[in-house]
């Protein structure tokens, strides 16, 4: 992470000023991810697990489709390398160790892994385990970032979490109606 941090630096695409965090020049914010927790747990209370999944996972999904829009017109960066910046991106704000497992440029497919979740460990730890996957703001910041990336309608599934008891979170990312077969053949709802 110190890495990423440092080549952002020094590449003049990290800025710590005056209150304002900016990557690329886009403002970013750094909060606990307790506040996250609780706004995912009084979601799913007032609106039942699958609409309180679907309103976070589409409001992160849309955000960050703005966010993505801004980063590929701030670098260079596309394709792949562009998809290990967001991975950097994200580790960087502490979401968790990001992993790439499977990168398919041509099916469109992208499978991620994240190793610490701080999502899913606060959430086991305050609220006990769920019987849902938790990580929808990551999920849905991913599924824009792809999204954007592909410029293509892009959907995600979290097929392991760690508050569940696996041994750390996956994400499958692919075009919606791609998604939609996958997801089939899991037997896994989409958000």
């Amino acid at each position: 992470m110190f890495k990423v941090a440092a080549k952002l630096l020094m590449g003049n695409a990290l800025k710590l000023e005056q209150g304002e965090i900016k990557i690329f020049n886009l403002p970013v914010i750094m909060m606990p991810a307790d506040i996250q927790v609780h706004l995912l747990k009084k979601t799913v209370d007032l609106f039942g697990v699958e609409k309180g999944l679907s309103l976070i996972y589409n409001s992160s999904k849309e955000g960050n489709k703005t966010y993505c829009s801004g980063l590929l017109k701030n670098t260079a960066a596309r394709g792949n390398e562009l998809s290990k910046l967001y991975v950097d991106i994200v580790t960087l704000g502490g979401y968790g160790t990001a992993e790439i497992i499977k990168f398919d440029f041509e099916k469109k497919v992208v499978i991620c892994r994240f190793y610490n979740s701080p999502i899913a460990n606060r959430y086991k730890e305050i609220f006990g385990s769920p019987n849902f996957p938790v990580d929808a703001i990551t999920l849905g910041l991913f599924a824009g970032s792809y999204g954007t990336l592909f410029n293509n309608d892009y959907d995600a599934i979290e097929t392991k979490c760690v508050a569940l008891g696996d041994p750390y979170c996956e994400f499958v990312f692919a075009p919606t109606e791609e998604l939609e077969r996958i997801k089939e053949k899991l037997k896994l709802k989409l958000y």
